[in-house]
């Protein structure tokens, strides 16, 4: 196809700073197919575009040279966030993944600070690279301070708890994220074994004993949970026990608050609306594309035929789900999840709904006068859900540290608390409620609009299976 000896100049093509003139043999005709574009013109590097030479159409792909890493940190370096990182790094993702681990270490080594790009990319770091990765940060942080280090160990924490549990002492000893309210997490799931010089320092009362306590506490491994209950009284806690254990999920008696067990909720890629978005709120993220060969499907938004006991308008209709969904967490065989997306966190803090043998929704807990809602919600969108098992990467998510990337609408697993723990006690037995859902902000309005907790925060669901209520609240900053 190229003829280096005898060429014309065919047009020219700017990738961020630069303008790559290609040449093309005289005897050869190009042509681009692409919607939008005129003929004889390449856009971007990441379109595939085809040429004919002698009648027979073959696939050509634009060199990576605009979303090289090279290029991409290089340009960071001059320009800073003019240099367009994160889209670069969506394409690097799209065209070459390959290039995703020397992507991570060049910002490590060059760009200490990091960027919201760096931790974009880690999402799409193959599992197998965390363990290198994690040691080189480690390295790095020995030195000097560095926050791209401290940031990919604090998504190896959500992402792949294994690559930090073997080094789990020079983390401790490094003070690794050291003030943020994530620092404890990469001792979440972590044996007895791996957290026994935790156990040391409180034994010996040292300046560390409260930090190994809370980090103890934070693995949630059975003997641990015991031994940090037995000694939270000599630790000098500045608040009850409950709260600490209400924290990592559990009452004061150490029974569980979360399932382990955990579903996302996959919606019909039209659903949202987000192809005039920016780019980096477009749903690219792993976890809007889940799928198994055991997933089912659900009712999801519309409205409901019961009345909020606050308004005394129709309930919004959350979901429809069947036990199958809840494990063991749900007696009932079918549960109408329904609120009042009008009064919820507006006129109420919490609401709380008893559900009857066909899992119908009847408000309880309220005996105020009716209410007339500040802010009325049209519901959400109506649509059919898939709910597919969670990968374990994905098991843990954090609010904060997925920055809208990612798909936080959850069935069971741990709640992706925004300002802390805040289980609710049911209205019927003052029991702790146990978690069972999550639904995130920006889905879509029955009025075609955008539904937001608050400013844009999470909302909760929980059940209490010996009463047969569910509860609601919502958290946002």
């Amino acid at each position: 196809m190229w003829n280096q000896n005898t060429t014309t100049t065919f047009g020219s093509h700017r990738t961020g700073a630069a303008n790559i003139v290609f040449t093309l043999g005289l005897r050869h005709t190009f042509h681009v197919w692409r919607r939008g574009l005129a003929f004889g013109t390449i856009s971007g590097s990441s379109c595939i575009v085809r040429f004919v030479e002698g009648g027979v159409v073959k696939p050509f792909r634009w060199p990576h040279m605009s979303n090289s890493v090279r290029e991409l940190i290089s340009d960071f370096l001059k320009r800073r966030w003019e240099s367009n990182p994160l889209e670069r790094t969506i394409e690097i993702v799209r065209e070459s993944p390959d290039q995703i681990p020397e992507l991570l270490r060049s910002v490590i080594r060059e760009i200490p600070k990091g960027g919201t790009f760096f931790d974009a990319s880690i999402s799409y770091l193959p599992l197998r690279e965390f363990p290198n990765l994690v040691e080189e940060a480690i390295e790095a942080l020995a030195t000097s301070e560095n926050e791209a280090a401290e940031s990919l160990i604090a998504y190896a924490s959500l992402q792949c708890l294994p690559s930090v549990h073997g080094r789990l002492e020079r983390l401790f000893s490094l003070c690794s994220n050291s003030g943020a309210y994530f620092e404890d997490w990469i001792h979440r799931e972590a044996n007895a074994t791996q957290t026994e010089f935790l156990r040391q320092l409180v034994h010996e009362e040292s300046t560390e004993r409260e930090k190994a306590w809370y980090c103890l506490l934070e693995s949630r491994e059975p003997s641990n949970l015991q031994f940090a209950r037995s000694t939270s009284s000599s630790i000098g806690l500045p608040h009850p026990f409950q709260l600490y254990a209400n924290e990592v999920g559990y009452t004061s008696g150490l029974l569980p608050l979360y399932s382990n067990r955990c579903s996302h909720l996959v919606f019909p890629s039209d659903y949202f609306c987000d192809e005039s978005a920016p780019i980096w709120r477009q749903k690219h993220h792993p976890t809007w594309r889940l799928d198994s060969n055991t997933k089912t499907s659900a009712r999801f938004g519309g409205r409901s035929d019961e009345k909020c006991g606050v308004c005394g308008n129709a309930l919004h209709h959350l979901m429809t789900l069947d036990a199958a969904a809840f494990a063991s967490t749900i007696s009932s065989d079918t549960v109408r999840f329904a609120t009042c997306l009008s009064c919820l966190g507006w006129v109420e803090y919490e609401l709380f709904y008893r559900h009857d043998n066909q899992g119908l929704p009847q408000s309880v807990g309220y005996d105020g006068a009716t209410q007339v809602p500040e802010f009325p919600s049209h519901g959400l969108k109506e649509v059919v859900v898939n709910i597919v098992p969670t990968p374990q990467r994905w098991i843990w998510q954090d609010w904060a540290l997925s920055n809208s990337r990612e798909n936080l609408h959850r069935i069971l697993g741990h709640p992706s608390w925004i300002q802390g723990a805040a289980y609710p006690n049911c209205p019927c037995c003052n029991e702790t409620m146990r978690f069972i859902l999550q639904l995130d902000s920006d889905l879509p309005t029955a009025d075609e609009s955008e539904w937001l907790w608050g400013s844009g925060g999470i909302g909760y669901g929980f059940w209490c299976d010996k009463c047969s209520v569910s509860g609601f609240l919502w958290q946002c900053t």
